[in-house]
């Protein structure tokens, strides 16, 4: 029989050779399972929560907070407001202690002084009046009264009597004045020891505040102390049970990994090697029979099973 003009067909399939197909098959298979395995996750708890210990810090600084400032605070406080005050009045004393003036006098002296002057002038002045009189009596009696010399006598007995007169006034004065200036140092010192003892008492009161706002400090700062070192403990135990609770977790994930991991290390093997491919060819010609064409189709389908199942 005729046919058409000779015309040749090649078909060239490349596959894995033999020695390696079947691991790539095996590992191919494998994966598949592994990506259709459920999921499984951790049943257990990851995180470990506050210790007693940490939860005891926890209410002791609660405690703390809500007991407010200790009573110490609030009472080194207030003396130390009130010995403020007591320097503030000290220091008005010593302000108001002035020099010793008129004003002063006036304050310091006996208010009665100037009627022991006036009894005392009067007794000097009943005093010259008696001389007068003896004066005279005396010049009678010697008879030159009325004469020159009773006149010297008298005038002499009233020059001596004003002469008396104006040293007790001067006197008496010098005296008021120098009992009112020792009555004003008296006070002076008085006020100012009296200020002293203020500043002395303010002293102590601070002290006092001071020591007893030291005291409140010590013992919150003992007592932060205390639990701090009780939240320590607390966390040192919560980081042990954190670290076994990380390590089962680590576990669980290594076992349920463990199928994935290997077949990646078996594929990191495998990719590692060069992989052979086997050819194959296949020649075809349509020949002038039927026959002829129906083979070359049939090799074109081999072909393309191999292909497929490789």
């Amino acid at each position: 029989m005729g046919g058409q003009p000779s015309v040749t067909h090649q078909t060239t399939t490349q596959e894995p050779s033999k020695f390696i197909k079947p691991f790539l098959q095996d590992l191919y298979g494998n994966s598949q399972n592994i990506a259709k395995t459920p999921y499984r996750g951790f049943r257990g708890n990851r995180i470990e929560g506050f210790g007693a210990d940490e939860r005891s810090a926890q209410e002791g600084i609660r405690g703390l907070y809500d007991a407010g400032p200790r009573q110490e605070l609030g009472w080194g406080l207030g003396q130390t407001q009130k010995s403020t005050g007591i320097a503030d009045e000290a220091g008005d004393i010593g302000r108001n202690i002035g020099q010793f003036d008129q004003e002063a006098f006036n304050r310091y002296s006996s208010p009665y002084f100037e009627d022991v002057l006036d009894i005392q002038k009067r007794n000097a002045r009943m005093e010259a009046a008696n001389m007068h009189q003896r004066i005279g009596a005396r010049q009678a009696l010697q008879g030159g009264y009325g004469s020159m010399r009773h006149g010297i006598l008298d005038a002499e007995n009233i020059k001596n009597s004003q002469q008396n007169l104006a040293d007790i006034d001067a006197k008496g004065r010098q005296q008021a004045w120098e009992n009112a200036l020792s009555a004003h140092t008296a006070d002076q010192q008085a006020q100012v020891a009296g200020g002293e003892l203020m500043l002395q008492s303010g002293d102590a009161l601070q002290q006092a505040a001071s020591q007893a706002m030291d005291f409140a400090d010590t013992q919150q700062n003992q007592a932060m102390e205390r639990i701090a070192a009780m939240e320590a403990s607390g966390m040192n135990q919560r980081e042990m049970e954190q670290a076994i609770k990380d390590m089962a977790y680590a576990d669980f994930i290594d076992k349920r990994d463990w199928r994935q991991n290997q077949q990646s290390w078996l594929a990191s093997i495998l990719g590692g090697f060069p992989v052979p491919m086997s050819t194959s060819q296949m020649m075809s010609s349509p020949g002038p029979s039927v026959a002829g064409q129906v083979g070359g189709a049939a090799a074109l389908g081999i072909g393309a099973y191999n292909m497929y199942n490789s």
